[in-house]
Parts: C-alpha cells; sequence; structure tokens
C-alpha cells in the first residue's frame, strides 16, 4: 500500500464512494490526491507540493495578438 497524506476537503461532494463535508480531512496517495488538488477539491501543506511550477500560470499571461 502506498503512503498516504491527509488533506483538507475543500470542496464537499463524493470521493473515493463515499460524501465528504468541507473542512473534513481524507487521507490519500499521491495518485489519488493530485486529480483531487487539479480540481481544487482538497487542500493542506501536501496538497500544494503536488502542483509542479508548469501547472500553474501567471495571472499576468495574456494571449499575444
Amino acid at each position: 500500500m502506498a503512503d498516504t497524506k491527509d488533506y483538507t476537503v475543500a470542496i464537499e461532494g463524493f470521493m473515493l464512494g463515499d460524501f465528504r463535508k468541507k473542512g473534513s480531512t481524507i487521507a490519500l496517495n499521491e495518485r489519488q490526491a493530485r486529480e483531487f488538488v487539479r480540481e481544487g477539491r482538497i487542500i493542506g501543506k501536501a496538497a500544494k507540493a503536488l502542483v509542479k511550477a508548469d501547472d500553474v500560470k501567471p495571472a499576468d499571461s495574456k494571449p499575444k495578438g
């Protein structure tokens, strides 16, 4: 079994077959957490580490043209 870390639920809803309320905690491995981080459904110190620099675009980047 992969190592798990605790994350805080930011958007309530079903995660891995169970309904999770906002503010509750959920234990996920890195692979499980990665998708929920991209969707904005979980937060926490461990979640911030999953976001890569190339996944984040600067707010001031605008399309040229």
